[in-house]
């Protein structure tokens, strides 16, 4: 066998069985940490996908992430946001559920659908909260707004890209219909937009090009107003 295996088979032949498992861990580990890297680098090449499909800048992941918390330090006091009656039924019932064996997100999707055949009298009470939490959250929003002016309410917005545009239009029909959290359903949004035919993409390209030019000539109103 040391002879079959060449040079290498020659030299595990000579170390003892201790050696040659400690040997087999290294090589493990060195595969272990390669592996991780490939990871790290596919995860970038994805951003960087994304920002060529969708027209915003890539900006790396541990950059992003760093943005991300520190926006959420900034904001501590802002509103969360609302959670739809779906969404309150589906959190009412999971235990239910899932106590009976049901996996997390099967027993999401068939709440959707129980959702989306109730009747009246059990969709009401989840409405009812739904909207009186949205009017108070619109309370807290301006209120947080007022004391928060950190942006001039008459810039105009810079519009978002054709992928983001996408996933806009179909997030909510997702989660709603599929029983899938938001996280989820941006996945497999994104999932669709990559591989989406040109004529998918299209018109999404063309509202963003539009929705850019009317971005500038609004810009260039504005400055000339003094805006900064």
């Amino acid at each position: 066998q040391a002879l079959r295996g060449g040079a290498g088979g020659l030299r595990r032949a000579e170390m003892t069985p201790e050696e040659v498992m400690a040997s087999l861990k290294t090589h493990a580990q060195e595969m272990e940490a390669a592996a991780a890297t490939a990871s790290r680098l596919a995860a970038k090449v994805s951003l960087m996908v994304d920002s060529l499909t969708s027209g915003t800048p890539y900006e790396p992941m541990e950059a992003a992430m760093t943005k991300k918390k520190r926006k959420r330090e900034r904001d501590p006091d802002r509103p969360k946001k609302l959670i739809s009656a779906a969404m309150l039924y589906i959190n009412d019932n999971l235990k239910r559920l899932c106590a009976n064996g049901m996996k997390y997100p099967e027993a999401r999707k068939v709440l959707a659908q129980e959702w989306k055949q109730a009747p009246e009298e059990v969709q009401k009470p989840y409405l009812d909260r739904y909207n009186a939490a949205k009017v108070a959250y619109e309370q807290e929003m301006e209120e947080y707004k007022a004391k928060n002016p950190d942006r001039d309410p008459n810039r105009p917005k810079r519009p978002v890209g054709p992928y983001m545009m996408y996933i806009h239009d179909n997030i909510r029909a997702r989660v709603q219909e599929g029983g899938l959290s938001f996280s989820e359903a941006s996945k497999v949004l994104a999932a669709e937009w990559k591989s989406a035919t040109p004529k998918t993409q299209q018109p999404y390209l063309a509202k963003y090009e539009a929705a850019k030019e009317t971005y500038k000539k609004e810009m260039a109103e504005y400055r000339a107003k003094g805006g900064q």
